[in-house]
């Protein structure tokens, strides 16, 4: 049996999958906030025995790099690395932006994928849609609702926002016409999409070694900043 594991804990709800080219095999979802280090392992061993599988049945592992969360952020790297080091696995990172929009690649929209950041900002990136998937168009960045909202008015397009900061500011997105807000059923990235993007990948053997994976963060960490600012008061 040839299997990908996929891991995904940028955001509140951390799913993790083994799928192939015929789709998910099994997957386990826990909408829980700061519950990912409990739910990881004992999810990739759950998936395995559903899908009546071994570790040594997996050929490759895919992972949500972020931006998000950074406790499940380091939670989910840290587990692929132990496990493509260990099984001798080629990683596939893929950022959290790119599997919101991948989701949804069947809109004739423009997609913005947009993550509660907290503080007041959200992660985002805009994509437009193409044959089989989506191309982002710019660059990854962390802005306020209100300077995304500004930049989609710009634009004029015609635009899709998923994710937990299409959630998050669903009324303030709301008010602009040509914009569609995505619900729940969007709001986080998913196992499927990340086999869809991680498969693409393997054909290309566009992927890395255990140790070459990084977390993307596009900002300082919550603690990082309150330090900062318990330093600067000092």
């Amino acid at each position: 049996m040839t299997l990908v594991l996929a891991i995904c804990t940028s955001t509140a709800q951390a799913s993790v999958g083994l799928g192939n080219r015929d789709g998910v095999v099994a997957e386990s979802r826990l909408a829980r906030p700061h519950a990912h280090a409990e739910f990881v392992a004992p999810a990739i061993e759950f998936c395995l025995r559903s899908a009546d599988a071994a570790a040594d049945d997996i050929t490759a592992v895919v992972v949500d790099s972020g931006p998000g969360l950074f406790s499940g952020l380091r939670v989910g790297i840290a587990t692929a690395k132990t496990m493509a080091a260990t099984l001798e696995l080629p990683v596939v990172a893929l950022s959290s932006l790119d599997l919101l929009a991948m989701a949804v690649r069947h809109t004739g929209r423009r997609v913005v994928a947009a993550i509660d950041a907290r503080r007041g900002e959200v992660f985002c990136a805009t994509y437009a849609p193409v044959h089989g998937g989506v191309e982002r168009l710019g660059g990854y960045q962390v802005c306020t609702p209100e300077a995304l909202v500004a930049e989609i008015v710009a634009a004029g397009d015609e635009v899709l926002v998923v994710g937990t900061g299409a959630v998050e500011h669903s009324d303030l997105l709301a008010r602009v016409d040509h914009v569609e807000v995505g619900d729940m059923a969007t709001a986080h990235p998913s196992v499927p999409a990340a086999l869809a993007l991680a498969l693409e990948r393997l054909d290309r053997e566009d992927f890395v070694a255990a140790r070459e994976v990084v977390p993307l963060y596009l900002r300082r960490s919550d603690a990082e900043i309150k330090w900062e600012e318990r330093r600067s008061r000092a």
